[in-house]
């Protein structure tokens, strides 16, 4: 049964990206969900996946990372960029290990059309066009992880 879900997941994380396709995740988190959780700043999160290739444009490394956010009492969208590669970890399960350029720390992607994405320590996002940003991550307990949809 685990090698079927190995050989599965690996083909679910693998096989569906071409050169220059995007897979696109999202989730906007509902009212009741931020009374429940007072502490969580973030109010809507999306996160898109590019196999990069030639003749792909802004698309770094072997996958490329583009990731936004909302944040309560703010107009604004934050945002980061940055570089993914596939990995498996100890049990052998396939994940997208992205790194957020300028020293803005990373997280892993577990799943397919429904994922988990879990900060390594820290990630931070910023205004365009501006070096000062917010980190998200540990020590919030409300940001240890986050569960998207794709679109």
């Amino acid at each position: 049964m685990l090698n079927y879900l190995f050989i599965s997941s690996l083909f679910l994380l693998t096989s569906p990206f071409s050169v220059g396709q995007t897979k696109s995740y999202e989730r906007y988190y509902s009212a009741e969900h931020l009374r429940q959780h007072p502490g969580q700043e973030i109010t809507w999160i999306k996160m898109s996946i590019q196999k990069c290739g030639l003749n792909v444009d802004y698309c770094i490394g072997e996958y490329g990372m583009n990731l936004s956010v909302g944040l309560k009492n703010r107009k604004e969208a934050y945002g980061a960029y940055g570089v993914c590669h596939k990995h498996l970890d100890s049990q052998k399960i396939p994940y997208f290990r992205c790194g957020i350029l300028c020293d803005g720390g990373g997280f892993k992607v577990y799943g397919d059309s429904k994922v988990r994405l879990i900060p390594d320590d820290t990630f931070r996002v910023r205004l365009p066009g501006q070096d000062e940003g917010l980190n998200f991550g540990k020590p919030n307990p409300e940001h240890l992880e986050f569960v998207l949809f794709q679109k």
